[in-house]
């Protein structure tokens, strides 16, 4: 699996020499790691889509590699750029429909310091969300 992400993404940044939309796509995953990327936890990928996307083969939209199988909800979203994934429920819709590492939905509310429930904010959930992918397995 890593071997077919690693050429998926090396595939992708030829293209995005010679298009413009492929190559915007691309530095926003870039940037979104860096940003963001100091409080994501990291996945071997070969054994993420083993537990998630046995046997799926890539499908390549812009700058994300999809890893979903046949007839399952459960799609891996790798982005090129970012060198990261997410695990998607497609059966879900809204901000809600990612997963945590386990594969398990996020709650939509936390209870603060002060013990009343509010909204899960942006950054933590994020940090539950994105996984950066290990290089080198």
């Amino acid at each position: 699996m890593k071997e077919r992400y690693s050429k998926g993404v090396q595939e992708r940044k030829q293209e995005a020499l010679v298009d413009r939309k492929l190559r915007e796509a691309i530095e926003r995953g870039e940037q979104r790691r860096e940003k963001y990327g100091d409080n994501w936890q990291s996945v071997d990928l070969t054994e993420f889509a083993a537990k998630f996307a046995p046997g799926a083969e890539p499908e390549y939209h812009d700058g994300k590699i999809y890893f979903q199988s046949p007839g399952s909800d459960l799609r891996i979203v790798a982005d090129v750029g970012g060198g990261y994934c997410r695990l998607e429920d497609t059966s879900l819709k809204g901000k809600n429909r990612y997963l945590g590492i386990d594969g398990t939905p996020l709650p939509h509310n936390i209870v603060g310091p002060n013990g009343k429930q509010r909204g899960m904010p942006p950054e933590m959930r994020k940090a539950l969300t994105h996984f950066t992918i290990r290089k080198g397995n």
